[in-house]
């Protein structure tokens, strides 16, 4: 089970975290990285499905499952024996057919966050604000989310995912489940990060309102002109050139910490990273830092990331650049290309 803190993705192997082969969840955004108790918090899920053909989607099934308030030790396993429901589930429950409390469908979820969760919050030795933690668990399936009421001890939510058609198993490539932090505050605030453009290669995806304004081969996706990149004919994606990718990431972005702040010590910046994914080939370093309190600023314009194409593959593709901060805040930006 996979947390959405992570950095790319729920795996140290960076190289191929970038390259989007199976159903991966990239980002969760929360409308208000710290919440105020009592507050509906609105999440919004980039999940994509990598292992479908490319010339025919199929459709995910996403549920959430909240929450879990105050768990012990801030852990999200401590609330796995509080969500044991789940095992009830039918599946009408689950593919949204049936109305059930606690149980969202589709990429958005809003949960309430309790208004006494700051109170029941165990305080940390050290912790100068008083806060709130809770989660919200998902699970994203390309085929039938089915309760699973097995009594062996697993980790995770007991819920899985089954072929729509024969109802076996569908194995990790077409399955993820994983959860969300949430955290409440009285008076602190942080903010999404704000974006720009993307380049690839030196080239920014031009506005349009049809494909006659992309050119011959490309497409207008959701108002914007795909890119068109050279094929690679290396014998291995190493050797393929390096296109370098570079987020624009608007100065508002850069905000301060203010839990640092309210110690009484020198506010400091808080940590700002993008990661990378791709639909076709993979970056050298997926995980670029923006900012971080003893390094500073990486300088604007400069390169964040070098996209490897899949030697001989041809088509359209698909990349992402998901930007976080250290304290809950994330926005990305997609950018549709084709081969040539």
């Amino acid at each position: 089970m996979c947390g959405l803190a992570c950095a790319a993705s729920c795996s140290d192997d960076f190289e191929s975290a970038s390259s989007v082969t199976s159903v991966r969840v990239l980002a969760v955004q929360l409308d208000t990285p710290f919440a105020r108790p009592g507050a509906a918090v609105s999440m919004t899920m980039l999940a994509h499905d990598g292992g479908a053909p490319r010339d025919a989607g199929r459709p995910l099934s996403i549920a959430w499952f909240g929450g879990c308030d105050a768990p012990d030790d801030d852990s999200p396993a401590a609330c796995y024996p509080r969500l044991a429901w789940l095992r009830a589930l039918s599946p009408g429950e689950l593919d949204g057919t049936v109305a059930r409390d606690g149980v969202g469908h589709g990429p958005r979820f809003t949960y309430r966050v309790p208004p006494d969760l700051l109170e029941r919050h165990a305080a940390r030795v050290g912790e100068p604000v008083a806060r709130g933690l809770s989660y919200v668990y998902f699970a994203v399936c390309a085929g039938r989310l089915v309760a699973d009421g097995a009594q062996r001890p697993r980790a995770g939510i007991p819920v899985t995912c089954v072929d729509a058609e024969t109802g076996r198993e569908a194995g990790p490539a077409r399955f993820v489940s994983g959860y969300v932090p949430i955290r409440a505050y009285e008076g602190l605030v942080n903010h999404n990060p704000v974006l720009g453009e993307v380049s690839v290669g030196g080239a920014v995806a031009g506005p349009c309102d049809d494909a006659r304004a992309c050119g011959e081969g490309r497409r207008c996706v959701e108002g914007r002109c795909e890119l068109s990149l050279p094929r690679c004919d290396a014998d291995a994606r190493d050797d393929c050139p390096a296109l370098d990718v570079t987020q624009a990431v608007m100065d508002e972005s850069y905000e301060l910490d203010d839990a640092t702040a309210s110690t009484g010590i020198s506010a400091e910046g808080e940590l700002l990273w993008v990661a990378y994914f791709t639909t076709s080939g993979a970056f050298d370093a997926p995980v670029a830092t923006l900012f971080e309190p003893t390094g500073g600023r990486r300088p604007k314009g400069e390169s964040m990331g070098a996209l490897r194409l899949t030697p001989g593959f041809t088509g359209p593709m698909r990349l992402w650049a998901v930007v976080h901060d250290g304290r809950g805040g994330v926005a990305w930006s997609r950018v549709d290309a084709v081969v040539r």
